[in-house]
């Protein structure tokens, strides 16, 4: 019995022994099969050495703003910039380029999509160019929106909600990134240019840009396309004489200079600011382009999200700083503000009703249900006009 269990003994010792031998001559064996579960194997010196390249691998990206580094949006691109770097510790680094010096605004779209830039701040009037059911965001409203962070709460809960939104951009090589917007585009025009009726518009040379310019054109007015940063000297020289926009450019182009009418859509003419009313509340965001983003490692997708969460938020407060200062001057400088009742303001939205029915049939022929998706986004509008 005893000769037995020593003999049994020796056995489980030169067995052991084996395996021992076995599991350092194969290097990852053990790695890869006979790690417990949820127990992360030992990684060998190569594979230490290449994580740890990976973790400090720093990732540069060109973001393109066609406009001022000096104004709301061009600050929240740098507020981007700079909470990219701090979530990523340096690991994201975001070369900010304004004012046309890498690419123009009408060669930001395809820029983007070809991967020239990385990442692209648009304004509303630049979907059209490639999208249409990403024009959801530029129809003019058949609802009066209250507020910057009304109106971002409602975009960015459509596009959580509506998967059909990223996969149209994901077609051009792009996804949204970060979506902020503008407050209420109300109506701004040189001395004696005052509107009141969708008739008052008859023959008015208005700035208008994108998908737009169909509504203005069926007000009868003169829509006219212009750059941002032309808008100062387009008011000079009589190119235009009124342009549908936020009160911010009032302040930050200095076009309370030129104008001396304003009306605003929807509102309490006892009770109103700078927030209140508009035609329509244009999307302002960022999109980047779909190989770069799946180019960065989770961690990096991540910290990218947050950081333009906050350039979002960012640039919701500043905008409306902007926009309040805009209106101040113009009461202070005695300007006309006329503000027209909800009941008031319907003409113009039974206009937005007719325009938008092209927009629905076009969205039909390619294959998206934009009537649905239009009409969530007013019951949005309405849900958050009533929440916050």
């Amino acid at each position: 019995m005893k000769g037995k269990t020593l003999f049994g003994r020796l056995a489980l010792f030169m067995i052991l022994l084996c395996f021992a031998f076995t599991g350092c001559g194969s290097g990852g064996g053990d790695a890869d099969g006979d790690a417990e579960a949820g127990e992360e194997a030992p990684a060998t010196d190569a594979e230490a050495e290449t994580e740890t390249v990976a973790d400090d691998t720093v990732y540069t990206l060109k973001l393109n703003y066609f406009s001022s580094e000096n104004i709301p949006p061009g600050q929240a691109c740098l507020q981007a910039a700079e909470k990219a770097a701090e979530l990523s510790d340096g690991r994201l680094q975001i070369e900010c380029y304004f004012s046309g010096t890498l690419v123009a605004y009408e060669d930001q779209m395809m820029s983007l999509s070809n991967g020239v830039i990385d990442i692209g701040l648009f304004s509303a009037g630049q979907f059209s160019q490639l999208y249409t059911l990403n024009q959801v965001f530029t129809r003019p409203y058949t609802v009066t929106p209250k507020s910057h962070e009304a109106t971002r709460l409602a975009y960015q809960e459509l596009v959580r909600t509506v998967p059909e939104i990223n996969e149209e951009l994901s077609a051009n090589n792009m996804k949204w990134l970060g979506i902020t917007c503008l407050n209420g585009y109300n109506y701004h025009g040189k001395e004696g240019k005052t509107v009141k009726t969708p008739a008052d518009l008859k023959g008015l040379k208005v700035e208008s840009l994108g998908d737009t310019v169909e509504y203005v054109s069926a007000m009868g007015a003169a829509p006219q396309s212009l750059d941002p940063g032309d808008f100062y000297t387009a008011f000079e020289r009589g190119q235009i004489e009124g342009q549908f926009t936020h009160w911010a450019v009032m302040n930050n182009f200095k076009i309370n200079e030129l104008v001396k009418t304003h009306t605003i859509f929807g509102a309490d003419p006892e009770n109103y600011d700078a927030e209140s009313g508009g035609l329509w509340t244009p999307l302002f965001g960022w999109l980047i382009n779909l190989n770069t983003y799946n180019s960065l490692p989770p961690d990096l997708q991540k910290a990218l999200n947050d950081a333009f969460q906050y350039a979002s938020e960012w640039h919701e407060q500043t905008d409306a700083g902007s926009s309040a200062e805009g209106l101040r001057q113009a009461k202070e400088w005695g300007h006309e503000i006329v503000v027209l009742t909800p009941e008031e303001t319907k003409p113009f939205y039974d206009y937005a009703a007719e325009v938008n029915k092209a927009w629905f049939e076009k969205c039909a022929a390619a294959g998206y249900d934009g009537e649905g998706i239009y009409n969530k986004l007013m019951d949005l509008h309405r849900n958050y006009n009533e929440s916050l």
